[in-house]
């Protein structure tokens, strides 16, 4: 879905942040989605969408 992106350390989080960058094939994302394990709404849509793009 991604492409070309390159790792970012000069950012600010918030306090009781913690982000980890992780990377999945798409079919991988897509069984995420399909089994519950991403059940964050906004997530969901940009999945949806970025799935129906990628060949």
């Amino acid at each position: 879905i991604a492409r070309g992106l390159a790792p970012c350390t000069d950012f600010e989080k918030d306090e009781d942040e913690q982000i980890e960058t992780v990377r999945f094939s798409a079919d991988e994302v897509r069984a995420m989605a399909l089994d519950g394990r991403i059940r964050d709404a906004k997530t969901l849509c940009l999945v949806h969408r970025g799935l129906r793009r990628s060949p």
